[in-house]
This record gives structure tokens, sequence and C-alpha cells, in this order.
């Protein structure tokens, strides 16, 4: 949290980048402690998103280890509990992960949990496999059931739009341990020798 309070003094200042308060996301994993530090900050205008990716507490401990110190109840709770002006409106980030989190069910239990949290956007994104991928890429048509399943539920839906899979660029993709190792493993191409000029040209 300090890392947290001194970067956003840092964006907002007048004498930095003098960024508003609205044009700042902090996104959470569900850090019970650091919701309620970043709560008594008092800062009204500052935006939250919270990495939900999956609505039962058997799935999320799984794909979340953070669940386990602080369960989808006590998560929902924190969000209840965190808005501190009227038109504050909570990101929820769904990353849709085939055979895991994208049954019809898991869009029941996502409209469940945001139900009483008041004005929530769900971000979905669909799954980037990394290097360790816990299933594949979700094809196209199993994205848009789970969007059409989730506002038949009532919620607001933005897709994250893909980009950058095939050079393992794309989100959940940039820690791919497989991909540093072939960069460091490639010859380096040396500079090509400096054409003298009149500038370094010494007579």
């Amino acid at each position: 949290m300090p890392a947290t309070s001194s970067r956003r003094c840092v964006l907002c200042d007048r004498r930095g980048l003098h960024y508003s308060q609205e044009r700042i996301t902090v996104c959470t994993a569900g850090h019970r402690e650091g919701l309620e530090r970043l709560r008594a900050l008092g800062w009204k205008r500052l935006n939250l998103s919270l990495s939900l990716n999956a609505a039962s507490d058997a799935v999320r401990d799984r794909i979340m280890p953070i669940n386990r110190r602080t369960p989808l109840a006590e998560l929902q709770r924190l969000m209840i509990a965190y808005p501190q002006r009227r038109n504050f409106t909570l990101g929820v980030n769904y990353c849709l992960m085939p055979g895991i989190n994208d049954a019809p069910a898991d869009a029941v239990a996502v409209a469940d949990f945001c139900r009483p949290l008041g004005r929530v956007l769900v971000n979905l994104i669909p799954y980037n496999p990394g290097h360790a991928p816990l299933t594949r890429a979700p094809h196209e048509e199993e994205v848009t059931a789970f969007i059409a399943a989730l506002r038949a539920e009532g919620l607001a839906v933005r897709r994250r739009v893909t980009k950058g899979r095939s050079i393992m660029a794309a989100c959940g993709q940039l820690g791919d341990a497989a991909l540093r190792l072939r960069r460091s493993a490639a010859p380096s191409v040396p500079s090509p020798p400096q054409t003298p000029t009149a500038e370094n040209h010494t007579p």
C-alpha cells in the first residue's frame, strides 16, 4: 500500500503528470488488508477493479490462492463496503478459461456475486495460454455464449480484445519463461561499424 499511495501522489501531483483520480484504476486480486487501507485513504474519485475469475471458492482457491485468505463471501462484503461516491462503478475482471470457469452455472454465480455490489462492469478476458497453460484458449463461440449468459443475468459486459497472443505478448503471457530462455540463447547481432563523419574526425 505505501507504494500504491506514493505512485498515486506522483501521478496526481500538479508538478508531476497531473492526472485526475478518475483516470487511475487500482486492480486488486482481493487482498483484504490492502482494500481496507485503500478505502481508509478516502480517495473517492479513484477507480477500482477486481480480478474475480471464478465465483465459487473451490475454483478460485485453485486458480487464485489468495482466495484461501479472503474467501468470496468476505470479498463480497469488502466490495459492498468500498464505494465512496454515488456514481462509482466497480470493474470485475473475468478471464474465461474453457472447462474451468465457463459453464452456464458459472455465469449465474458471477451474477449472484455481483448483484449486491451496485453498479458493475464485467470485463471478459479470453484466456491466453502461457508456458504452463491451465487450459486452451476459448473459441469465439464460447466467448460469445458466456457474454450472452452474463447479459441475460442483467450484467453489463465488455469484452477485452485479444492482441499479441501469437508472440506471447497478450494478457497473462508476459512472464513466459520459455520465451525468455530462447531469447537469451539467441546469438546477438553485432552493431554495424560506425562511419567516420566530420563531427568525429580529429585532424
